[in-house]
């Protein structure tokens, strides 16, 4: 069985242990973060409130872990374990229940180039080097950032097909107009001198002396 297998599958038995007869179910999971603005500059303090929201009919344990920018510092991360730009709680979430954690953050000396200061909430529901079940982000605007101008999509080239590509179309082209009329009134003009001729022979004459 692969690796992934295994741990995944130790991790929902170990969920199922605690609430017999009742599977976990990840996808009734969610999570809510917000630090309550909308705008950051350098400096700025603000409070990170990240809740894991639980539909499920089965509780849920798992290690919620807060990762703000690098530089940015931890004032307070409440019952956290904090390293460096990363938090982390174990969490247990009963069936039908939320759970929050909140920590408080002093954003430094934001790089230019910047246009936005963006916080990660995940819950991991196995170790957390692996992909987390769920996660949100919080991103706010930088005071001054502007952004850059949305490039304009591409748009299609038309090219009219050549004469010599398509051929000669009746009334396609306005050089067959100008060109036709005059061949078409030299064939006219023929035709009706031959049809006077042929009508002049048919003719007959009368004698107007007998």
């Amino acid at each position: 069985m692969p690796l992934s297998s295994i741990v995944t599958a130790a991790v929902v038995a170990g969920l199922a242990s605690a609430a017999p007869g009742a599977a976990p179910d990840a996808t009734r999971l969610s999570i809510r973060m917000s630090d309550g603005v909308t705008q950051v500059t350098d400096r700025s303090s603000v409070a990170y409130v990240a809740t894991v929201v639980n539909d499920g009919a089965a509780p849920v344990n798992g290690q919620l872990v807060l990762e703000v920018p690098k530089y940015a510092r931890y004032n307070r991360a409440y019952e956290a374990k904090v390293t460096k730009q990363v938090a982390s709680w174990t969490v247990r979430v009963p069936a039908h229940s939320t759970a929050t954690r909140r920590a408080r953050v002093t954003i430094g000396t934001i790089p230019s180039g910047q246009l936005r200061v963006t916080s990660l909430a995940s819950l991991f529901l196995g170790p957390v080097t692996g992909a987390p079940a769920i996660r949100a982000a919080d991103s706010d605007r930088i005071a001054g950032a502007v952004d850059p101008p949305a490039t304009p999509l591409p748009q299609p080239t038309s090219q009219k097909p050549s004469a010599a590509a398509t051929g000669p179309q009746v009334g396609g082209s306005s050089t067959w107009v100008v060109v036709g009329l005059p061949v078409l009134g030299a064939a006219g003009l023929a035709g009706l001198a031959g049809l006077v001729w042929w009508r002049r022979r048919a003719v007959p004459v009368h004698d107007d002396a007998k």
